[in-house]
């Protein structure tokens, strides 16, 4: 973590400080039209320009007959990399572009994807849709040990998030965080398996669990399927009741009033007693939404996804209105009421 901190991260920070506009991202990503676009940026200002050039005019055509907007992505991805400065190739395109009024025939900048996505979108673009699941890139290069530290993974990415909400949960019933087992939860996020390349070969019996649906024509209409497979009911049987026992037979403890928003953490936050809720669009359009809580809330924040810089929201007792946009993510901090969980 040290080696990705100094070698990545800090010098990442120092990049954004100097342009407000540089973005970097941790995790790779894969791009549909240039994947890594390494070797064509970490050329010259001026040989990379002429390639750029030559790139788009061989997407010209594809853009003009799927009218989409003249927007087009480069991406830089490279493991462990240090954070690359690409002003000289910006600069250079700038200003062989910039016409004497000041205006651009074209013009290039530093983008996150999110923001390239909500530029290429815009108006009606006929896309070409890409049914299915996204296969494992590294599947062909790894061998049995990967593919039991992937199962292992997967088991955790179930079980981990689940023992959070029900510890939450439990702790809100019982009105205290008092034997919330934090220790554990993070000791076992600490060991959680992460999955990278490298793992050995190739021979051995490798297992897969496939579910087969039918739904309606389009993704909307089978999403569902695929998150309940890959989420299963899990049945706790625990004979023995509690003595001050009060939950009735049924009854929900979250739930948010659209079916395209889902949530996907509850748990205790860590610097306090509060309850951190995270949710998000999987339809790609903005929202309007209730969330219904169990317990009363006395104080709710929106705060970012590492649990900080809150804004105050209104707090009905039992429920809460937010807005949520086309494929965010939102973490909301919940303050309960009652006693033992208060602020």
């Amino acid at each position: 973590m040290e080696y990705r901190d100094a070698r990545c991260i800090t010098p990442a920070l120092e990049m954004m400080n100097k342009t407000s506009d540089y973005c970097f991202v941790m995790e790779n990503m894969l791009n549909l039209m240039e994947y890594n676009a390494a070797s064509l940026l970490n050329a010259s200002p001026a040989a990379a320009a002429k390639s750029i050039s030559e790139k788009l005019a061989q997407w010209s055509e594809y853009y003009q007959k799927r009218k989409i907007a003249p927007q087009f992505p480069l991406l830089h991805s490279v493991d462990f990399s240090q954070p690359a400065d690409f002003s000289g190739l910006i600069n250079f395109w700038n200003e062989k572009h910039k016409a004497s009024d000041g205006r651009f025939s074209s013009r290039t900048h530093y983008s996150s994807a999110k923001q390239f996505f909500d530029a290429v979108s815009k108006g009606s673009p006929l896309f070409d849709q890409v049914m299915g699941e996204r296969p494992n890139l590294w599947l062909y290069i790894h061998g049995p040990t990967h593919h039991w530290a992937i199962s292992a993974q997967r088991e955790a990415e179930i079980l981990l998030p689940a023992a959070e909400i029900f510890s939450t949960i439990q702790s809100l019933v019982a009105g205290s965080f008092k034997n919330y087992p934090s220790g554990k939860l993070q000791e076992a996020w600490m060991a959680a398996i992460y999955s990278d390349h490298g793992w050995g070969g190739k021979e051995g019996d490798h297992h897969y669990k496939f579910s087969i649906f039918s739904h309606a024509p389009g993704w909307k209409n089978g999403y569902r399927s695929g998150i309940q497979a890959n989420n299963p009911l899990m049945a706790v049987v625990r004979p023995a009741s509690d003595i001050d026992a009060a939950l009735p037979e049924e009854k929900s403890f979250f739930s948010v009033s659209a079916g395209n928003v889902l949530v996907s953490t509850i748990k205790k936050c860590a610097d306090d007693d509060s309850v951190t809720i995270r949710c998000y669009d999987i339809e790609g359009k903005d929202t309007d939404v209730q969330l219904n809580f169990f317990f009363p809330v006395g104080k709710a924040e929106l705060i970012n996804i590492i649990e900080e810089e809150g804004r105050s929201l209104p707090a009905p007792k039992n429920n809460l209105q937010l807005k949520v946009g086309h494929h965010p993510i939102e973490t909301l901090k919940l303050w309960p009421q009652h006693s033992g969980c208060d602020e």
